[in-house]
């Protein structure tokens, strides 16, 4: 899942659009780590250029490298103390 910030036409979804605007931030993508089912973090980048089909697959491979590591720790995700 991801979510993409088209412009200053911004869903509500996407937070403080004031916030994004006064850094120039034209594109965001969000997407959730879940390891077994669980969200254990999210994974949110956002960007003053707009967001191409190259960069949004490399954003996803992060995303599933982080989730990947994250399912094989001891710890399984979970918050440190």
């Amino acid at each position: 899942m991801q979510y993409i910030i088209p412009g200053k036409e911004a869903e509500p979804l996407a937070g403080h659009l004031e916030w994004y605007q006064d850094r120039g931030i034209r594109s965001s993508v969000t997407l959730p780590l879940l390891v077994e089912d669980a969200l254990v973090g999210v994974l949110h980048l956002g960007t003053q250029a707009p967001l191409g089909s190259e960069q949004l697959r490399l954003v996803e491979g992060y995303a599933a490298l982080t989730v990947a590591s994250l399912g094989r720790s001891p710890r399984k995700g979970r918050a440190r103390p």
